[in-house]
């Protein structure tokens, strides 16, 4: 049985994102002026500091939003191509 090269980064949007992010792209899509914090996505999701963290680096270090640090935190805001990254989710 012959194995397949897959690369693992190669998977589609939809997989890379779990509910949280997916939710948090398709609300910047609707609002290009929000910006977002962990402290305000932990909030927005019930989440521990980490995972909200973890979810806005993810989003960031995917392209689907640009973080910029202020002071000791990061503020996060929507990628300027948002649209034609996220045109591939629906």
């Amino acid at each position: 049985m012959e194995s397949e090269d897959v690369d693992p980064r190669r998977s589609t949007a939809r997989s890379e994102l779990n509910r949280r992010q997916l939710e948090l792209v398709l609300y910047a899509l609707r609002h290009p002026e929000s910006e977002f914090t962990t402290a305000s996505h932990q909030r927005a999701q019930g989440l521990d500091p980490h995972a909200a963290r973890a979810d806005l680096v993810g989003l960031a270090e995917q392209g689907y939003l640009r973080k910029h640090r202020i002071g000791r935190a990061y503020v996060f805001y929507p990628a300027e191509d948002l649209g034609q990254r996220i045109a591939g989710l629906m």
